[in-house]
C-alpha cells in the first residue's frame, strides 16, 4: 500500500509509521483472514490509542463495499461492556487503485485467552474459568438479543485486559437474523473451530 508514510529509521515493526486518514499506525497487533489490526493514535491527539483494523479489497467490488459499510454500522450499535467498542469506520484512498477499508475500535491492553492459558500448563483456576465463561455468555446473549451471532468464538477472540476485564473481539463476521452476514471475506470463521 502506498499510503502517506513518515520514515523513522527501519521497518514497519516499530520504526516506520504509516498514516491512514487521521490515524498513525504505530504497531501491528494482529493479522488474520479479514485484515490486519494496528495499535494507532489519532494525529494531533497524544496519549489516546485506538485499534484500527485494515481490510483490503478492491473498491470495484460493490458488494464487498456495501457489506463493509453495513458491517461497520451494525458493529457501532453493539454497546456492551463485554464487547470491544467499534468507534467508527472509513475508507482511505491513497491513489486511484489503492484503498483500505478501516474499522476503528477501542484499544485493549492485555492478552488473548489463548496467550493467558499458555502461561498455565496445568490450567487456569476454576473460579477464573467460570468468571471468563459467564462474562463471555453475557456478551454473546446481548449480541443475540440484537439479532447477531458471533461466528468465530475461539480463545484468540476472547481478550483479557490488564485490569482483568473480559472482552469479546472480532465481531466483524457476525451473522444477522435476516440471514445476511457482515464478512467481506469468502471463508467465514476459523476452520479448526
Amino acid at each position: 500500500m502506498e499510503a502517506a508514510r513518515e520514515q523513522k529509521s527501519g521497518n514497519m515493526g516499530d520504526t516506520t509509521k504509516e498514516v491512514l486518514g487521521e490515524y498513525e499506525l504505530l504497531q501491528l497487533i494482529g493479522d488474520g483472514a479479514q485484515g490486519k489490526v494496528f495499535k494507532a493514535r489519532r494525529i494531533g491527539v497524544p496519549g489516546q490509542f485506538f485499534a484500527v483494523k485494515v481490510l483490503r479489497f478492491s473498491g470495484e467490488d460493490e458488494k464487498k463495499v456495501d457489506r463493509f459499510n453495513q458491517s461497520a454500522a451494525t458493529l457501532q450499535k453493539l454497546q456492551h461492556p463485554v464487547i470491544v467498542s467499534y468507534l467508527g469506520s472509513y475508507t482511505w484512498h491513497a491513489g486511484e487503485w489503492d484503498e483500505a477499508h478501516c474499522l476503528v475500535m477501542e484499544y485493549l491492553d492485555g492478552e488473548s485467552l489463548d496467550d493467558l492459558i499458555r502461561k498455565f500448563p496445568r490450567g487456569l483456576p476454576w473460579l477464573e474459568v467460570r468468571r471468563i465463561f459467564e462474562t463471555c455468555l453475557e456478551g454473546l446473549i446481548y449480541a443475540r438479543e440484537q439479532g447477531l451471532v458471533h461466528r468465530d468464538i475461539k480463545l484468540s477472540n476472547i481478550f483479557i485486559t490488564r485490569d482483568g476485564k473480559v472482552k469479546l473481539i472480532d465481531f466483524d463476521i457476525v451473522k444477522r437474523d435476516d440471514g445476511s452476514q457482515t464478512s467481506t471475506a469468502g471463508w467465514k470463521g476459523t476452520f479448526d473451530y
